[in-house]
């Protein structure tokens, strides 16, 4: 019994070792340099471009390749989050602003924007329904 678990949490061990050292690696080869901060970051559905949202105020998005910036959108206000619809075409773009301004995601134009007082202004994360026919949204107040 002892054998057979030791050999298991061996293969768990090699395996999360594994992964550790393949993200370690792309994140050695992904390095981006920025003069304000980054409180995280998401690649596209297709993983062609990694968006970076800032807290300069825009929302960077970066061909994950060549590693040259593809686009800057002015939000104004610090950027909290980045969310791509599952499909592809749509980014949320949301912050420390009362908004989230909804982008086309392959010529980042302002396709509408959400109105988010109700939710105490700044919204902290957004993320589209499986089937893109929703977005959640978390903000400051306790509704979501």
């Amino acid at each position: 019994m002892f054998t057979v678990f030791w050999k298991t949490n061996m293969i768990q061990t090699v395996l999360l070792f594994a992964i550790i050292k393949s993200v370690h690696l792309f994140c050695l080869n992904y390095t981006f340099t920025d003069s304000s901060g980054v409180l995280s970051s998401s690649f596209s559905p297709d993983q062609s471009t990694l968006a970076i949202p800032h807290t300069g105020g825009t929302a960077s998005f970066w061909d994950k390749n060549t590693k040259t910036l593809k686009y800057a959108y002015p939000f104004g206000v610090a950027v909290d989050s980045i969310s791509y619809s599952k499909n592809g075409k749509y980014i949320a773009v949301s912050g420390s602003k009362s908004a989230i301004s909804i982008l086309n995601s392959t010529t980042y134009a302002i396709l509408t924007t959400i109105n988010t007082i109700s939710l105490g202004g700044s919204v902290y994360k957004t993320d589209f329904r499986f089937d893109d026919s929703m977005l959640l949204v978390c903000g400051y107040s306790s509704n979501i």
